[in-house]
């Protein structure tokens, strides 16, 4: 954050980041009985016009702007889990591409169900990779 980020952001369409950075990032108060809502109010004052999207682990994510939850998508149920490893990029991808290769018009809240649906593919297998079609 202290590395020229803070400056960065408003200068951003998406960014995207995982519960513990956003803790971190906003200096999130141990005592903080709503973290969603201290995010949605930290970037909401420091980058207005971008779409800040949290994972959430097993949670799913969430996309807030402009000071505001706008979207919650929770996480597609999996079997079981093998290995987390990569699942924050494989939601990277999947949100990107649902919001840019589908379809331009699809809503924030279908790109966070890409998201959370390819996430939930690759921590299916071991390593960072989608599971085969067998």
């Amino acid at each position: 954050w202290e590395g020229g980020l803070q400056h960065l952001l408003p200068h951003l369409d998406y960014f995207i980041l995982n519960r513990l950075e956003a803790t971190k990032i906003t200096r999130q108060p141990d005592s903080c009985h709503n973290p969603e809502q201290h995010w949605a109010a930290f970037f909401g004052e420091k980058c207005r016009d971008t779409w800040a999207i949290v994972t959430l682990g097993p949670d799913g994510a969430l996309a807030m702007k402009q000071g505001k939850i706008f979207a919650r998508q929770k996480a597609v149920k999996v079997e079981r889990v093998v290995d987390p490893t990569g699942a924050g990029d494989a939601f990277a991808a999947g949100f990107l591409y649902g919001l840019h290769c589908i379809s331009p018009r699809l809503s924030i809240q279908s790109a966070l169900l890409w998201g959370c649906s390819v996430a939930s593919s690759c921590v299916m297998t071991r390593g960072a990779s989608v599971p085969s079609k067998k």
